[in-house]
């Protein structure tokens, strides 16, 4: 290298990482752990050292349907954790997945012509809104702990 020119060591490039599955973790005997942002922690499957608490992972922002939502995810809930551009540091819940610990709402297959949405504020708690979209019979029930409507 000529001693007129100056040396530039190359700049890493930073890693990205790519959506992957994590479970809601949180205190024990708590169901649901969140800060006043509305984020939550979780347990990446992949780490074997983690302890499935509150010391998990960093607090990670929940993404929502529409604006003025909120419906955080229990603890034990399997959920997607993204990462804005690719950018581990920018992790961000985007949805909910089921598995074979906790199965979708309804009898599948006999239920799937039902738009079915429930609502767990806890685990011995739930709203359910169920519309039937096939015609002739398009109906909608929601119930709750104080009955259907």
């Amino acid at each position: 290298m000529p001693k007129n020119q100056n040396y530039r060591a190359n700049v890493p490039q930073k890693p990205q990482i790519y959506a992957q599955t994590a479970t809601v973790t949180g205190p024990a005997g708590e169901e649901i752990y969140t800060d006043n942002y509305g984020r939550v922690k979780v347990q990446f499957h992949w780490d074997r050292a983690g302890k499935q608490d509150d010391h998990s992972s960093c607090w990670i922002r929940v993404a929502h349907p529409w604006a003025g939502m909120l419906a955080l995810p229990l603890i034990g809930q399997e959920v997607v954790v993204d990462f804005l551009d690719g950018d581990p540091d920018q992790p961000v819940i985007t949805h909910r997945v089921y598995n074979a610990l906790q199965i979708p709402p309804g009898n599948l297959p006999h239920t799937m012509t039902k738009c079915i949405s429930v609502q767990r504020p806890t685990k011995a708690t739930a709203t359910t809104a169920s519309c039937l979209t096939m015609p002739p019979m398009m109906n909608c029930f929601i119930n709750t702990q104080s009955g259907i409507w």
